[in-house]
């Protein structure tokens, strides 16, 4: 018997096994499809854990790149009918680093991976019918058109079963494709990369899509808050599935305190509304759309946080939450009863924020059946059961609020007093990558803004443009607050936790925006909102006309640097 016979389901399901499986997404997708997930494959060890509990499997953690030939691969991994993969998008993510991180591990996963795929696909009486790999859209530039054996240190093993060397055993981007899980019934605008091969078809269709998706605002209307008495709420029926319906106590990772400090909660309203060179997004999240893709990172201070309204009416501190895991693990189309291992909130809303979309995996599942003519049938979702070695995060308990962040001395500061003319001028301490403080403008929106840094040239030039009576308004306001390097960097770390320090350079920034709207009220404007700079001066290089505003903006911010020949 081998390998492939002894991991085939007794009652005629295709067999899958699913790398980089972390708490099971795609396996969960496949499994409701009426596939057995036989095996995962996972580093991290409390995602495994995850996937072991809900799978019923007593897998053992395993780095993928051990997996460097043949052999190694034909004596650990069994025969399965199907291969599933979503290898770590961190390296591709468009979050990190802007797209620009060093992709090197993520594409040594990757090829790994197809290594694997290329070894059971291509070994004599093969039972590989079928293998999928999804990932972040950004992957994809980094995936070759074809694999040859020698592309994926298969040479000696591809001349040992009657191959050669050189010929192509994998073409990814033949049939891949960018799918939206909100497009296969995910309440998730959420994209990703989804390449794959029905072996011997030459075809991989588009799964087929569902328009069930729901709003946040459908998903969650009959869901409980996290605030509310789970012992007087009764039963509670699954968002995503109507059929399972659980007692309120059996709910878990729903109740308690999501709450944020209003430090974080007011940096990421400036950075979705007030962004320096980003268009406008909704705060709080928008309840009448989907959701914007769940990151791994639970953030409530970036442009990124994913913040709601709290349901307790507090004003300030814990004003805004951020999802609890089970509501994040919702969207994901996991079920109800699905439980994550961790004892804090932030490994169990990794493991859902790295997962695959389950609505989306069970319509690349039922696509493959359909293809294959497999007539097995869908699953029933699990009723599910707790686990007597996971712990839970339901305090029930209203945060306190006295344990405030702390900032580092070293974290970023950016922060412009107006938005103008599609430009922003700001004061940061960070530009290019380089740590120093400067007064920085930004002209366009998107990836194709253009940045500089304002020069002592461009700072006189400013000068002769202005009004006096202006000048004299702007230097009322900045009176004064003219630092250090170090007092700048001190400040700095102080922020956020001490927000009556008028003096600050955050506060400071914010008189000069309401200096401004004050001129602006008033009519101290010039009629045209615009001036034309002259092609023979520096600013030109900035733009051709620019804002009275942020002439302004230019001017006040260049005295909140050290007193040197700058600003003299």
């Amino acid at each position: 018997m081998n390998k492939s016979e002894a991991v085939r389901s007794f009652d005629g399901r295709a067999t899958v096994i699913d790398f980089f499986c972390g708490a099971g997404g795609f396996s969960e997708g496949f499994r409701q499809a009426g596939f057995k997930i036989v095996q995962g494959v996972e580093f991290w060890k409390p995602a495994l854990r995850t996937h072991n509990a809900n799978f019923g499997l007593s897998d053992s953690t395993k780095n993928i790149l051990e997996y460097t030939d043949a052999q190694n691969i034909e004596e650990s991994i069994p025969d399965t009918d199907v291969i599933i993969g979503s290898p770590p998008c961190v390296s591709f993510s468009l979050s990190n680093h802007g797209g620009n991180a060093n992709k090197d591990l993520g594409i040594d996963l990757i090829k790994t991976f197809y290594r694997i795929i290329a070894v059971k696909k291509s070994k004599p009486n093969s039972v590989l019918r079928a293998w999928v790999m999804e990932n972040v859209p950004n992957s994809a530039k980094s995936i070759e058109e074809s694999y040859t054996f020698s592309d994926l240190g298969l040479d000696d093993w591809a001349l040992e079963i009657g191959k050669q060397p050189d010929d192509i055993v994998l073409e990814p981007k033949k049939n891949g494709k960018v799918l939206r899980a909100d497009d296969y019934g995910c309440s998730q605008a959420r994209k990703r990369f989804i390449c794959g091969e029905i072996i011997g078809e030459g075809v991989f269709s588009d799964p087929v899509k569902d328009d069930k998706a729901k709003t946040l605002e459908n998903l969650f209307h009959d869901f409980p808050s996290p605030y509310q008495d789970s012992q007087l709420i009764g039963q509670i029926t699954d968002p995503n599935y109507n059929g399972l319906t659980i007692d309120a106590d059996q709910l878990h990772d729903h109740f308690y305190d999501t709450g944020v400090y209003a430090v974080e909660w007011e940096k990421a309203q400036d950075a979705k509304q007030d962004h320096s060179y980003m268009g406008k997004m909704a705060f709080p999240e928008d309840q009448h759309k989907v959701s914007r893709t769940i990151m791994a990172t639970r953030s409530a201070s970036t442009r990124e946080a994913l913040l709601y309204q709290s349901e307790n009416g507090r004003k300030g501190d814990g004003e805004y939450r951020t999802p609890t895991v089970r509501e994040g693990a919702v969207i994901m189309g996991f079920p109800i009863t699905y439980q994550f291992y961790g004892n804090d909130e932030s490994t169990k809303w990794r493991q859902v924020g790295n997962a695959v979309c389950v609505q989306l995996s069970k319509a690349i599942a039922e696509m493959i059946k359909h293809q294959l003519s497999w007539d097995f049938e869908d699953a029933p979702i699990s009723i599910g059961h707790d686990f007597p070695d996971f712990s839970y995060l339901d305090s029930k308990k209203l945060k306190t609020f006295d344990k405030p962040p702390v900032r580092q001395k070293d974290s970023l500061f950016r922060f412009h007093p107006i938005k103008e003319g599609n430009m922003t001028v700001e004061l940061t301490n960070k530009f290019d990558g380089e740590k120093q403080w400067v007064v920085a403008v930004f002209v366009g929106t998107g990836r194709g803004f253009n940045k500089s840094i304002i020069t002592h040239e461009q700072y006189l030039e400013t000068k002769s443009l202005l009004l006096k009576r202006d000048m004299d308004y702007m230097d009322a306001i900045t009176k004064g607050h003219c630092y250090s390097y170090n007092e700048l960097e001190d400040k700095n770390a102080q922020y956020g936790f001490n927000n009556s320090d008028a003096d600050h350079p955050y506060n400071v920034i914010q008189s000069i925006c309401k200096g401004i709207k004050e001129l602006d009220a008033k009519e101290h404007f010039l009629k045209e909102r615009s001036i034309r700079i002259k092609k023979d001066k520096s600013l030109s290089e900035i733009k051709e006309r620019i804002p009275y505003s942020q002439l302004l903006s230019i001017y006040a911010l260049m005295h909140l640097l050290p007193r040197n020949p700058l600003t003299n």
